[in-house]
């Protein structure tokens, strides 16, 4: 057995006790466990939560917000500032009192040749959204939000309307539109297994067998294009051929590889 392999052979033997009676449908990790949790989103699919955070059970799609816009055509598609514009008298409207944004309305009107803001002010009856993302099934102040949502992302970058309801945040869908498939390349490195993953990104199988029997410092260093000074080491169990299940959104190991 070659040195490689026997690195191989060691640091899957090490994470062996890990893995013992995980099953890919158990897979998730423990919300109530902070030290686990590698996302903030918990408790919707695709993250460590693996619950439906309110829903009624599945997975739900939401319709992404319909964008209105009264403007005339030549008014440029975002808020413009003191730059030059096209047409003296042109007003613009930009309404960002809404989900996600929750900024400010703003009117400006084309005056001596550039952009000058005629209207501005604050959204009425805004949600006080915290810094940090919701979590579902998470405590908030429902006399805060006005009865309005605020943003939870899950692990495809989707955001997700949170309400709060009765002192608990609470989602209506667990993905949002379009939901079509992107498919990257796997990761650099074996992911953690239990980690959320977004199942549109990746392809059904990721296969890290030849990253492991090479070594995961020579990987590391292969895969940035140069040396590395220090090895890649796991956070957590991981496996030679994983998926991201559709599911819970999470990775899992796979007899999928050849």
């Amino acid at each position: 057995m070659t040195c490689r392999a026997c690195f191989a052979s060691v640091l899957l033997s090490y994470f062996a006790f890990a893995c013992a009676g995980q099953s890919a449908s158990n897979a998730k990790s423990d919300p109530s466990d902070d030290s686990s949790s590698s996302n903030q989103t918990t408790g919707l699919a695709g993250t460590d939560g693996g619950t439906d955070g309110g829903t009624s059970g599945g997975t739900t799609v939401c319709k992404a917000p319909a964008v209105v816009s009264s403007n005339p055509p030549s008014c440029p598609d975002y808020l413009p500032g003191p730059t030059e514009c096209p047409e003296a008298g042109l007003a613009c409207e930009y309404d960002s009192c809404a989900f996600p944004t929750w900024g400010a309305y703003h009117l400006v009107t084309c005056t001596n040749g550039s952009w000058e803001t005629t209207i501005e002010r604050v959204c009425e009856q805004a949600p006080a959204c915290p810094l940090a993302p919701p979590v579902a099934g998470g405590p908030c102040n429902e006399a805060l939000m006005h009865g309005q949502p605020c943003e939870m992302r899950n692990a495809c970058a989707d955001s997700l309307p949170a309400y709060c309801k009765a002192g608990v945040w609470e989602i209506e869908c667990t993905e949002t539109e379009p939901t079509k498939l992107i498919h990257l390349d796997c990761p650099t490195y074996p992911p953690t297994l239990g980690s959320p993953c977004c199942p549109r990104w990746y392809s059904s199988t990721c296969d890290f067998s030849e990253f492991l029997e090479n070594g995961s410092a020579a990987s590391a260093g292969s895969a940035t294009g140069g040396s590395t000074s220090a090895p890649w080491m796991p956070m957590g169990p991981i496996a030679e051929c994983v998926s991201c299940n559709p599911s819970s959104w999470v990775w899992e190991t796979s007899d999928g590889c050849e």
